[in-house]
């Protein structure tokens, strides 16, 4: 504790006014006393740390009440340090699940709903900043996650009841728009082939891992950019833009591949069956990959 009340005493001037017109030296050195026991691994640089986080921190809270070392684990996340994201999990991991249950989300969408959350709670949306970054210590951080998980969860619900309600009129809508209609051919094809193109897209996403569906989910519903899908799956934007390009480039693959089979067309037919899709096939698969709400 001396070597942390020493550095915040030399460096008093870097905290915010308001945070020095309300505490010492010696109250902050303890709580980042209570910080160092719990993270050891995201300890560094006191004075840096509370003017950091000294933003977030409600005007009439008592200092030594607020919850330090949740509020130094959800900084380590913001800031993406290594080891932020593994130490999240085991601390919060099995609440987050326990509360998704609790509001009827299937265990096999516990895993999409969870990468949701971390989306919105790790990842800037637009000019938004990440959702964790409210976060002001003030209460447990397991309890300000089971406020979040079950605002994120009755979202998951809603979205799929309204897809599940809407489902078929939506995908037809979506091919009408698609058609070529100056191709009376390709027209004629499409019209064929309605139902066995939606058949052959949901094999073909069916048939996708976790990740990848996980990965086409935010790059085509929720527009990510691979910017932020990097940032989400903690990976260089040309790793996350690579992988995008291979699930699109096998789902595309195995759709035309599951269409020749069940149909027997030619090569030649199933590029035209393609283009009367267009750049709407994305458009569909988006709609097809809504996690499963038990």
């Amino acid at each position: 504790m001396s070597g942390a009340l020493e550095l915040l005493s030399a460096r008093w001037g870097e905290l915010p006014p308001p945070l020095r017109e309300r505490t010492d030296a010696a109250a902050l050195a303890s709580a980042w006393q209570a910080i160092a026991a719990a993270w050891p691994g995201f300890a560094a640089d006191p004075p840096a740390f509370f003017a950091r986080v000294a933003p977030r921190l409600a005007p009439d809270c008592d200092i030594a009440a607020v919850a330090w070392a949740d509020l130094a684990l959800a900084d380590a996340c913001l800031r993406a340090l290594p080891g932020a994201l593994a130490a999240f999990e085991a601390a919060h991991g099995e609440a987050l699940d326990a509360a998704l249950q609790a509001v009827g989300i299937g265990a096999d969408a516990r895993a999409e709903a969870r990468q949701r959350l971390r989306l919105r709670l790790l990842v800037r949306e637009t000019e938004a900043p990440p959702r964790l970054a409210s976060y002001s210590g003030r209460g447990p951080l397991r309890a300000w996650l089971r406020v979040a998980t079950v605002r994120e969860a009755l979202m998951l619900v809603r979205s799929a009841r309204r897809r599940a309600a809407h489902e078929i009129e939506d995908d037809g809508e979506l091919l009408e728009q698609a058609a070529v209609v100056d191709d009376p051919e390709i027209v004629l094809l499409r019209e064929r082939c309605r139902e066995e193109l939606r058949a052959a897209l949901r094999a073909a996403v069916a048939a996708l891992d976790s990740r990848d569906r996980t990965l086409l989910r935010l790059a085509l519903r929720d527009r990510l950019t691979v910017d932020q899908l990097g940032a989400l799956f903690h990976v260089h934007r040309s790793t996350a833009a690579r992988w995008l390009r291979a699930v699109q480039a096998k789902l595309h693959a195995d759709t035309r591949a599951e269409l020749a089979r069940t149909l027997r067309l030619e090569g030649a037919e199933i590029e035209s069956l393609i283009r009367a899709i267009g750049s709407r096939i994305d458009m569909s698969l988006a709609g097809s990959l809504e996690p499963t709400i038990a």
